[in-house]
C-alpha cells in the first residue's frame, strides 16, 4: 500500500447561505447555564450592580481677592477682570534690552514722528541719543567679539537712533521733548509722542525695563508669591481669618493647583493678606447645585463593555510586561482591565481663581437607590492609608489636623510658546575643587537670540591677545632662567575657561539672605584674567558673567549673588532664560520674559589645578 499525502495550502469556511441575520443576535441556546454561572461566581450577592443615571452637586467656591509677589505686600487682585494669565503676572523680568530692541523702538520713532509731521526732528533725535561706538581697546571686547551685531549697530548709525536710550530716559519720568530745540507746541505734541511710545512698548512687552520682580528669589533660583481667598460670606458681618495659597518654589513655567499649597497658620505669610482693617471685598463667593446625568470614562484602547464590539488598537493592555517590583504598571493593568467600566464623570465648571469645595455629590441609581457620595481623601491629614488626589497639601500641617479637601484653580494659560534660550547657565558640582562653577552655555548675542558661551568665550581671550605687544615683557611672564642643576617651572595654578564662573561655600552675611549661622551659601566669585604681555585696565582684570542670570544688577553692581547650596545637588540643575507669548481669554497677546529650572547632567571637573610643578631635575 502506498500512503497518500494531501497538501493543503488554504483553509476557508464556507457559509451554507448569505444571510447573517440569526448570527448577527448572538443568540443564547442555554440562558439558565449563564445565570446558574453568575451565581456561582457570587455576582447576585452584589450590592453595587446599579449604573449611576443621575447625579446632584452641591459646589461651593470662593474667588481670590489679593495678590502678593514674594515678601512684598498684597494687591488686590481678580482673576475675571485680569488682562494677563497668573504666568506673566508671577514671572516677568526685564527685557534685556539689546540692539535689535533698540533698532526697533528707533524705527517707530521715527514713524510717529513723520506720521505726526514732525519729521524734522529726527535729526535732533539722531544727535541726542546715538549708539555708542567704544574705543578699540580691552574694554570694548565685546563690542567687537560681536560681529553680527556690530554690523547691524555701524549700519544703522545715521538712519536710526538708539531706542533703548530713548525709552529708558521716558521710563525715569522725564519728557521726549527734553533737549531737543522745538518751535511753537511741538514740544507738546513731541511729549504727547513719548507717552505713545510707552504705551507702545508696554503692550508689546509685559514689565519690559528694569523693574525688579519680588517673585523671583535669585537665591532659589524659584518664584514664590501666594494668594487670598475670603472664608466666610462677605454679607454676613463677621470676619472669619482668609485662606492662604502659597507658591514656595515653582520654576516649571506652568502654573497649575499642584504649584499651590495651603497655609496652616497664617502668621507665617505677610500680613497683608490677612489685615482685619481691610475692607472685605464683595461678591466672592459662588455656591451653585446643579443636576446631571453620569458618563462614563473612556480612553484610547480601553477594554469594550459588549462582546462583540470591535476594540482601538491604540494601547494594548495584554502586552504590558511586568516584574513583582513594577506595583504602579500592575495596578494601570488593573483598572484598565477589570475597573475601567465602573468610572463615571460628572462634569462641573467652576470660576478661575477661586477655592472650590465639593459639599455633596448625590447619585441615583438604576434601580432608584440614592447614594451619597463622600470624599475618599477625608480624615487625618498625616493618615499614611488616606487616599489622595486632587487635594491641596497644607504646609506644617499637625498630625491631628483633618485633611482639606478643597481644590485651588489659577487663572494660568493652558498653552504658552517658548523661544530658544536666550541665556542658559548650567549649575554643576566640582568635588575636587570643593566649589560649584555656573557655565554660561549661551549668552545673548544682542539681536534678539543667542550665541554659544564657550564660542564668545574664545572669541574674547583672542580679541585680548591680539592687543598685546609682543616686543613688551608683561609683568606676569615666567622667568625662563633655569637654576643651576635645576629644570622644575612652578606655576600657582591654572585657569578656567572665562564661561566658567566660580561660586564658593561660605557663611554667608546673615543680614543679607536671611540665613542662619549653620548654613552654608555657595558665593559668586571670579577668576583673574591672565593675558601675557598685555596690562589690562583694572575693569578688565577679572572674568565677569555675561549673563543676567549671573551678573549684578544694574542698579547695584556691587551686589553680591548667594545661591543656597541645596538648590545645586549633585545631578546639577540648568536655568534658562526665555520669552514666552500666549492669547488670553479676551484674545490679548502678552509676551514676557520668564526662567525655567531643570534637573542638570550630573557633576564634573573644572581642571583647576594649583601650585603645579612642570620639568624634570638635569644631571649633574
Amino acid at each position: 500500500m502506498h500512503a497518500t499525502l494531501s497538501p493543503w495550502n488554504r483553509l476557508e469556511p464556507r457559509p451554507r447561505s448569505t444571510d447573517f441575520t440569526r448570527s448577527l443576535k448572538a443568540e443564547i441556546r442555554d440562558p439558565l447555564w449563564m445565570l446558574c454561572r453568575q451565581w456561582q461566581w457570587g455576582e447576585f450577592k452584589g450590592e453595587d450592580t446599579g449604573s449611576p443615571v443621575f447625579a446632584k452637586l452641591h459646589c461651593v467656591a470662593r474667588k481670590m481677592t489679593r495678590l502678593a509677589l514674594g515678601d512684598q505686600a498684597a494687591t488686590t487682585y481678580d482673576a475675571s477682570f485680569d488682562d494677563i494669565p497668573l504666568e506673566a503676572r508671577v514671572e516677568h523680568l526685564p527685557v534685556i534690552l539689546d540692539t535689535a530692541i533698540a533698532l526697533k523702538i528707533g524705527q517707530r520713532w521715527k514713524k510717529m514722528l513723520a506720521d505726526n509731521s514732525l519729521g524734522s526732528y529726527h535729526a535732533n533725535y539722531l544727535d541726542e541719543y546715538p549708539f555708542d561706538v567704544p574705543t578699540l581697546d580691552a574694554d570694548g571686547a565685546d563690542y567687537y567679539t560681536n560681529t553680527a551685531a556690530q554690523q547691524h549697530q555701524l549700519a544703522a548709525t545715521g538712519r536710526t537712533m538708539d531706542g533703548r536710550k530713548l525709552i529708558t530716559y521716558l521710563y525715569d519720568g522725564n519728557d521726549a521733548s527734553d533737549n531737543i530745540p522745538t518751535t511753537g507746541g511741538d514740544d507738546v505734541l513731541l511729549d504727547d509722542l513719548g507717552d505713545d511710545l510707552l504705551e507702545w512698548f508696554n503692550d508689546l512687552y509685559h514689565e519690559p525695563l528694569t523693574q525688579a520682580n519680588a517673585a523671583w528669589n535669585r537665591s532659589r533660583m524659584e518664584y514664590s508669591f501666594s494668594g487670598s481667598i475670603p472664608e466666610d460670606d462677605p454679607n454676613s458681618g463677621t470676619f472669619i481669618q482668609p485662606n492662604v495659597v502659597v507658591a514656595k518654589e515653582y520654576y516649571n513655567g506652568n502654573i497649575d493647583w499642584t504649584t499651590m499649597d495651603l497655609a496652616s497658620d497664617n502668621t507665617s505669610v505677610h500680613s497683608s493678606l490677612t489685615d482685619v482693617s481691610t475692607p472685605q471685598e464683595k461678591g466672592t463667593l459662588t455656591e451653585k447645585k446643579t443636576s446631571m446625568i453620569p458618563v462614563g470614562i473612556t480612553f484610547p484602547g480601553m477594554p469594550a463593555d459588549r462582546w462583540w464590539e470591535l476594540e482601538e488598537h491604540e494601547v494594548s493592555l495584554g502586552d504590558l510586561k511586568a516584574t513583582s517590583t513594577d506595583v504602579a504598571r500592575i495596578m494601570l493593568a488593573e483598572f484598565g482591565l477589570v475597573y475601567a467600566h465602573e468610572w463615571n464623570i460628572v462634569p462641573f465648571t467652576v470660576p478661575a481663581g477661586s477655592l472650590s469645595e465639593i459639599k455633596s455629590v448625590v447619585v441615583t441609581d438604576t434601580f432608584g437607590q440614592k447614594v451619597l457620595v463622600e470624599a475618599s481623601g477625608k480624615g487625618d491629614e498625616q493618615s499614611w492609608q488616606r487616599w489622595n488626589m486632587f487635594n491641596l497639601n497644607t504646609l506644617d500641617a499637625d498630625d491631628g489636623s483633618t485633611a482639606d479637601l478643597r481644590l485651588f484653580i489659577p487663572p494660568s494659560t493652558p498653552r504658552i510658546l517658548e523661544s530658544e534660550p536666550i541665556e542658559k547657565v548650567n549649575f554643576f558640582r566640582d568635588e575636587m575643587s570643593n566649589m560649584v562653577w555656573g557655565i554660561e552655555n549661551t549668552i545673548s548675542d544682542d539681536l534678539g537670540g543667542s550665541r554659544n558661551g564657550a564660542v564668545a568665550a574664545t572669541e574674547k581671550i583672542k580679541y585680548f591677545e591680539a592687543l598685546a605687544d609682543p616686543q613688551q615683557s608683561g609683568n606676569l611672564s615666567d622667568n625662563e632662567t633655569a637654576l643651576e642643576n635645576v629644570n622644575l617651572r612652578y606655576r600657582l595654578s591654572n585657569t578656567a575657561p572665562e564661561n566658567w564662573i566660580p561660586f564658593v561655600p561660605v557663611r554667608p552675611n546673615q543680614s543679607i539672605i536671611n540665613a542662619t549661622f549653620r548654613d552654608i551659601q555657595l558665593q559668586r566669585g571670579t577668576m583673574p584674567r591672565y593675558i601675557e604681555r598685555l596690562n589690562l585696565p583694572s575693569t578688565q582684570e577679572f572674568v565677569k558673567p555675561r549673563t543676567s542670570l549671573l551678573a549684578a544688577p544694574a542698579s547695584n553692581p556691587t551686589e553680591p549673588l548667594f545661591v543656597f547650596e541645596e538648590e545645586v545637588p549633585r545631578s546639577g540643575v540648568h536655568v534658562e532664560y526665555t520669552y514666552q507669548r500666549t492669547r488670553w481669554y479676551d484674545g490679548k497677546i502678552v509676551l514676557w520674559a520668564g526662567i525655567r529650572k531643570t534637573n542638570g547632567a550630573g557633576d564634573g571637573n573644572s581642571g583647576v589645578l594649583f601650585d603645579q610643578l612642570s620639568g624634570a631635575f638635569r644631571n649633574a
